[in-house]
């Protein structure tokens, strides 16, 4: 190795160990920090109970058809109420301007974006701020959230579409809409009460899918090692997709076709009694169990009049198949 080149090897490195000591007391001493690609910024957030608002903005609703929402670090919440759309904006008194809510409304289009903008791939809670909208009951266009690390809550709406994209934040988020994408890298989603009459688009990394009282007349589920649980009336096609999460799904009403795949998580199904299906099942050595009454051979099991096709699939995975009650 020539001189020159060992040098720099060694400061490179020292510059890595400094940071990783500095990160490790930041933390130990309550810190937080946050990175991205264009910004990197130390600070304390403050305990919350102490946040103040920083800013507030009232808007005729007449003037607001869709919501766009840009979100790094905090809390994003929506409620539905009053006659007027409120944005509110809390955190500690002394919050820098940079910090502060960037809110533009025109032609329909309500926009509010973190004062900091830019791209942030990583935060863990750099100086977090919470912003509330408070929205009057009505049927909007569309709306979407995107955050990075912040968690995002929202009483039931109703939209056209709703987009909800998050790296570590976890997603709380109901009410009534035509199609709904929603996708976390490592927060979960909990979809309560979420329904969707079209297409229902739902996407984790390691974060946790859950939900009860859905419904949706296409389902798309994907996730790689996060367990996934939907329970609801799920007529239109399904299908599902896991690397090592376990996946449970109970539907009151039989899809019209289902696709199911694993390689080492688990899959249950809950489907209603008298559904008949055609089920094509595919396995390394992970074994099906069932509860309904089945004819055929091989790796194809008929219930019923069959009218339904069914595929699941695993690699080590088992599969069970019980009747929803």
């Amino acid at each position: 190795m020539n001189k020159p080149h060992g040098l720099v090897l060694i400061i490179a490195w020292s510059v890595v160990l400094l940071a990783v000591l500095a990160l490790f007391v930041f933390l130990l001493l309550g810190g937080r920090f946050g990175f991205s690609f264009f910004h990197f910024d130390f600070g304390f957030s403050g305990d919350r109970s102490s946040f103040i608002t920083v800013q507030e903005q009232s808007l005729d609703p007449d003037e607001v058809e869709s919501l766009s929402v840009n979100w790094i670090s905090g809390r994003v919440r929506f409620a539905v109420g009053g006659d007027t759309v409120r944005v509110m904006q809390r955190g500690p008194s002394d919050l820098p301007e940079k910090y502060r809510a960037r809110i533009d409304s025109r032609n329909g289009a309500l926009t509010v974006r973190d004062g900091r903008g830019g791209f942030h791939l990583f935060s863990f809670g750099t100086l977090a701020t919470d912003l509330e909208i408070t929205l009057p009951e009505k049927v909007y266009r569309s709306i979407e959230v995107t955050t990075t690390s912040a968690d995002f809550l929202t009483a039931p709406l109703r939209a056209g579409s709703l987009q909800l994209k998050s790296t570590s934040g976890e997603i709380t988020a109901a009410g009534s809409f035509d199609t709904v994408q929603a996708s976390s890298t490592s927060g979960d989603l909990l979809l309560d009460g979420l329904a969707a009459a079209g297409s229902l688009t739902l996407s984790t990394t390691s974060g946790e899918i859950t939900g009860a009282d859905m419904s949706s007349d296409s389902l798309q589920v994907s996730s790689v090692s996060g367990d996934v649980r939907l329970s609801g009336r799920f007529s239109g096609p399904v299908r599902l997709k896991t690397t090592s999460g376990e996946v449970g799904l109970d539907t009151a009403e039989a899809p019209s076709s289902l696709n199911a795949h694993s390689v080492s998580g688990d899959i249950q199904l809950r489907l209603p009694s008298d559904s008949g299906f055609t089920l094509s099942f595919h396995s390394t050595s992970g074994k099906i169990r069932s509860d309904f009454e089945t004819s055929g051979g091989g790796d194809t099991f008929l219930h019923g009049d069959g009218s339904h096709s069914y595929s699941v699939s695993t690699t080590s995975g088992d599969v069970r198949l019980e009747k929803y009650s």
